[in-house]
């Protein structure tokens, strides 16, 4: 009997470890899964923006003749799209990972212009401070006003209509069609 009893209970352990470890091996299966199937997704949204024109200069024709040179450094995305960095001058066909903090939307003869202000974690710039919102969230009004006051100084008043800014999740689904 003693015998008996002794297999039993062996048998219930042998039972326990073995659920115990069909339950470890399954969890570790499904977060293996869960892993595999959040790799391909990247939460990282910054996409490469170009400079074209730097700070200081005029812009073309084709993009948004300008009589006065330029506060920020912009680059091309579409024929309907640009980038705007603010800070000094940057290197023109130099590429910069940016993030999209807000959009200056115009309509131009009829056709709808998106300036998506960015900000690059690769600058080290006075106007956005990366490492305190506070920062750009105190004089964010004063740089879209200066921005704004640009583009109706270089823009003709027959020429352009429905001037206004866009918050940054606007800009973000820009960028989105963009691509």
């Amino acid at each position: 009997m003693k015998i008996i009893a002794q297999y039993t209970i062996g048998n219930h352990y042998l039972f326990c470890i073995s659920i115990a470890l069909l339950i470890s091996v399954g969890c570790g299966e499904q977060s293996h899964h869960d892993t595999q199937s959040t790799a391909g997704y990247s939460a990282d949204t910054k996409q490469t923006l170009k400079i074209d024109y730097p700070t200081g200069t005029l812009l073309p024709e084709s993009i948004f003749k300008s009589k006065v040179p330029t506060l920020f450094n912009v680059g091309k995305f579409t024929d309907n799209v640009f980038g705007m960095l603010l800070g000094p001058p940057l290197a023109t066909h130099e590429a910069y990972q940016i993030d999209p903090i807000g959009a200056y939307l115009i309509v131009k003869d009829s056709t709808q212009l998106a300036f998506v202000l960015c900000k690059s974690d690769q600058l080290q710039n006075d106007n956005v401070d990366d490492e305190s919102y506070n920062s750009w969230s105190l004089n964010e009004i004063q740089y879209k006003n200066l921005i704004a006051a640009w583009f109706k100084t270089n823009c003709e008043l027959s020429n352009c209509s429905n001037m206004e800014w866009a918050n940054d999740l606007k800009a973000l689904r820009i960028l989105e069609n963009v691509e």
